[in-house]
């Protein structure tokens, strides 16, 4: 593979969320591990955790916004953009830049959720579950990578997946640990309603909500059966330590998958809602509803967990087959194709 350099263009703003920028990092880790040179293009709005991860990893991090100029800028860093790979995860980038874009890289990957643009690339990815049913607008050409197999999951998760799937057997009926986060920033401030919500429903567990506003040196606060997290960095290990987590119908709900944790979804935003009733549909999760957080029907639907015994355990199972952790690799095994 003679591609040798990886230019991530992702979100990374409270407004638009961490997801597409911890699912790129996912992308970044699998090409270092191959030798590859990094370099990550964040708009001026991007939040200072994402910088600070950046740069953690010894990659470029290059502050611009994600129009054609300054992603040809980028591309020239790595001193070939005829052979490197190019991967722009936004909602907001449009057609033109695509096919722009598409002409100066080796490979344009677009990592993509909703399928509401012609999308112009030598790859998109759409992670989700229900992908291939969408009506996908693809340029000539375009091979379209769909559904959880190709997940973007960091290495934390696939490296504790064996010892994930050993515990299924041990999940209780009851859970005794539960684990809340909302999102990387948590925009429509669900978390301390649903954090409640679980105290009420499971009156012997304990609670861990994490708080992305909380100073990441902040030490963890614990009142009662309620302990108040900042931003995870050992995520993995925590989701691994709860029998049940609960969170939004983002991308995290494919890192859950893979750690083989029984799951309770809520829909945080419209983009997810096709996954979320997906998701449901498929008893492959709690389904909480939608924001604004009904905590009363939160309660009665964690409650229900009390009446069916086992159902931890298969929801967990049923979890686990979804997602391997292996869809970061996958995707940059495609992007060799046509670019020798």
């Amino acid at each position: 593979m003679s591609a040798r350099s990886l230019v991530i263009a992702a979100e990374a703003a409270t407004s638009t969320g961490l997801g597409h920028f911890v699912r790129c990092c996912a992308l970044g880790e699998a090409a270092a591990r191959r030798g590859w040179e990094v370099t990550v293009v964040l708009r001026p709005d991007a939040v200072d955790w994402a910088r600070d991860q950046v740069r953690s990893r010894g990659w470029t991090l290059v502050s611009g916004e994600l129009v054609p100029g300054e992603l040809a800028g980028a591309l020239r860093r790595g001193g070939r953009p005829d052979t490197a790979v190019l991967v722009i995860d936004s909602y907001l980038v449009d057609q033109t830049c695509f096919s722009q874009m598409r002409a100066r890289a080796g490979c344009l990957v677009v990592v993509d959720d909703l399928a509401d643009r012609y999308l112009d690339a030598d790859i998109v990815v759409n992670q989700n579950l229900g992908a291939e049913a969408l009506p996908a607008r693809l340029g000539p050409g375009t091979r379209l990578l769909a559904g959880p197999a190709y997940a973007l999951l960091r290495p934390q998760f696939p490296a504790l997946r064996q010892a994930a799937l050993d515990t299924i057997a041990g999940l209780p009926d009851v859970p005794r640990h539960v684990l809340v986060m909302m999102g990387g920033t948590d925009p429509t401030g669900s978390a301390g309603a649903v954090a409640r919500a679980c105290l009420a429903a499971f009156p012997q567990a304990s609670v861990d909500v994490v708080l992305p506003d909380l100073p990441a040196t902040e030490q963890p606060r614990t009142v009662g059966r309620l302990t108040e997290l900042p931003r995870l960095e050992d995520v993995a290990r925590r989701m691994l330590e709860a029998d049940l987590v609960v969170t939004a119908a983002g991308s995290t709900v494919w890192e859950v998958c893979a750690l083989a944790r029984p799951a309770a979804a809520l829909e945080v935003a419209g983009n997810q809602s096709d996954v979320y009733g997906r998701l449901v549909a498929g008893r492959l999760v709690l389904g909480l509803g939608r924001v604004p957080v009904d905590e009363a029907g939160v309660v009665a639907v964690l409650r229900s967990l009390a009446e069916a015994p086992g159902e931890l355990r298969r929801l967990a199972s049923a979890a686990s087959r979804l997602v391997d952790g292996q869809g970061a690799d996958r995707v940059l095994e495609e992007t060799a194709e046509g670019n020798p």
